[in-house]
């Protein structure tokens, strides 16, 4: 019952039950929740037509939160990943690093090495992703290195009034809309929204500035507002100081052009929203976080 895919002088093999995702019932037993059939295949075609294995660290040390249903999709679509300290283990040979939602500040050092990571000794071609979560206090560092590359993370939750842009009519749980239409096109059908539950808003600093450019890949309507963190149990949406649209997700690079041709890239990946990453988001068939996500670390 398992398949094999082959080519280019590699295999990757997938079990008949690595093509599903599961949920347990009610009485304890486990179901077929829906299908991943095409990503794990087109994630085994993928990896056999690559030469190499992409390696991604996960950057530990700071009270990150793990995310285990975010890096299984990596891993399941062929990505290897591995735990990393940015103040004792060696960076450059990851091509991506995640940065999930830190609950103590990074070291003037730590930051001093991302930034030396992404530079990558001038040839860039490197990621950092970031994710944000309300979770957090002040983190100062870690704040201006972000708002070097033109992202600023702001105080609060994000909340939605329209109960059709909610989750279950949560408001904490809004939709977000697709901003980019290059990203949003990347998907097989762009009507399947994508869920940005207790997330933090978002302010980009610029467009572009000495070869560095940002953009806003998802962002919140309208009648989304923020609470502020320090908001009491009384508050209600017609306190809310800050309303839509506002970015939930940016894409920050670096880039050198050679000849008028783009030559290198390094980019900061920014999400407002660490939930986005968890199994309710990820392994949900109405929603596109999951495919979205992977075509983002595709390409």
């Amino acid at each position: 019952g398992d398949i094999i895919v082959s080519g280019n002088g590699r295999l990757k093999q997938l079990s008949l039950t690595s093509l599903f995702n599961y949920a347990y019932t009610a009485t304890g037993s486990l179901e077929v929740e829906s299908s991943r059939a095409e990503e794990a295949v087109t994630g085994a075609i993928l990896y056999v037509l690559s030469d190499r294995d992409v390696r991604i660290g996960v950057l530990t040390g700071n009270g990150q939160q793990e995310m285990p249903n975010f890096t299984a999709l990596l891993v399941n679509n062929n990505y290897v990943l591995e735990t990393v300290v940015a103040a004792t283990d060696d960076l450059s040979g990851y091509d991506a690093l995640l940065l999930l939602a830190p609950q103590s500040d990074l070291s003037e050092d730590d930051v001093r090495k991302l930034e030396e990571y992404l530079y990558n000794n001038g040839e860039y071609g490197k990621t950092l992703f970031y994710s944000a979560s309300v979770t957090q206090t002040a983190l100062p560092n870690l704040e201006t290195f972000l708002s070097e590359w033109g992202v600023s993370v702001g105080d609060g939750s994000v909340f939605e009034t329209t109960a059709e842009r909610t989750y279950q009519y949560q408001p904490y749980y809004p939709i977000a809309d697709y901003t980019s239409e290059t990203w949003r096109d990347m998907l097989i059908d762009s009507s399947t929204p994508i869920l940005m539950p207790l997330s933090r808003p978002l302010e980009v600093l610029f467009a572009s500035r000495d070869g560095q450019y940002t953009e806003v890949l998802l962002s919140f309507g309208e009648s989304a507002g923020v609470r502020p963190s320090d908001a009491g149990e009384d508050f209600t949406s017609d306190d809310a100081q800050q309303w839509g649209p506002m970015p939930a997700m940016v894409l920050a690079t670096r880039r050198v052009y050679e000849n008028g041709a783009l030559a290198r890239q390094s980019n900061v990946v920014v999400t407002g929203s660490t939930s986005m990453l968890d199994e309710i988001c990820l392994q949900n068939s109405s929603l596109s976080n999951s495919s979205y996500l992977l075509n983002l670390f595709n390409t």
